[in-house]
C-alpha cells in the first residue's frame, strides 16, 4: 500500500511540475504586433478540406481579402475525398486575383497530414501557411505571419484558433481544444515545443 502511495504522490508531483512548467512557458510568450509591413514574400496557403460544401465560402472569402499583395499569394485546396460538393464551391466561387490551385488525394492517401504533404509539395511560396477549411480569419492573417516569421527567422509558428460553439457539445469541444492549445502555447514558452495546430 505505501508503495502504491509514493507511486502517486511521485506522479502527482511530476504532472504539477509540468502543467507549472507550461503556465511559466505561457507567461513568457508575447503579443506580437508587427513594426513595419513585409509585403514582398511569396506565401502559400494550404488548405486540407473535406464535406465541407456549406462553411468553405466563408473560407475562400477571407482567403481572397487578405491586406496582402496579391500577386505574392497563392492558395491550394486539397480535397479528401468530399462526398459532397465542396469541389464545385471552390470551383465555381469567382476570383480573378489569387492563383487557386484544387488538388485531391490519390485514393489511396487520406487524412488531413496526407492532405497538407501533397500541398506543401505542390507549393511554391517561400512561406507555406496551413488552415482548415472551416475558418475564418482576419484580413491581417498573412501579413502578420510572414512579418513574424521576418523578425524572428522562425522556422515554425503556432498560432492561435478561437473556437466558437452554442451547443455543449460544442463548448465542451471549444474547451478541449483551449486546453490543447494552452498546452501547446506553454510548451513552446520554455523552448520544449511538443505540438503544433494545422488550422493556423
Amino acid at each position: 500500500m505505501n508503495i502504491i502511495f509514493y507511486a502517486c504522490f511521485i506522479l502527482l508531483g511530476i504532472y504539477t511540475f509540468i502543467i507549472l512548467s507550461f503556465a511559466y512557458g505561457w507567461n513568457n510568450i508575447r503579443f506580437f504586433k508587427p513594426e513595419k509591413e513585409i509585403n514582398n514574400i511569396p506565401v502559400t496557403i494550404i488548405v486540407a478540406c473535406r464535406n465541407e460544401e456549406t462553411k468553405i465560402s466563408y473560407l475562400l472569402k477571407s482567403l481572397l481579402h487578405q491586406d496582402y499583395p496579391t500577386q505574392y499569394l497563392e492558395i491550394i485546396f486539397i480535397d479528401d475525398h468530399s462526398e459532397d460538393d465542396t469541389v464545385q464551391v471552390i470551383k465555381s466561387f469567382p476570383n480573378k486575383n489569387i492563383p487557386i490551385k484544387l488538388l485531391s488525394l490519390p485514393n489511396h492517401f487520406q487524412g488531413k497530414k496526407a492532405a497538407i504533404e501533397l500541398g506543401v509539395i505542390h507549393a511554391t511560396g517561400e512561406i507555406i501557411i496551413t488552415t482548415d477549411a472551416d475558418r475564418t480569419m482576419r484580413k491581417q492573417w498573412v501579413k502578420t505571419m510572414v512579418a513574424y516569421h521576418h523578425k524572428h527567422k522562425a522556422k515554425i509558428i503556432s498560432a492561435p484558433v478561437i473556437f466558437k460553439g452554442n451547443t455543449l457539445f460544442e463548448k465542451l469541444q471549444a474547451l478541449e481544444f483551449l486546453s490543447l492549445m494552452g498546452t501547446g502555447a506553454g510548451a513552446i514558452g520554455i523552448k520544449h515545443p511538443i505540438m503544433n495546430n494545422g488550422a493556423n
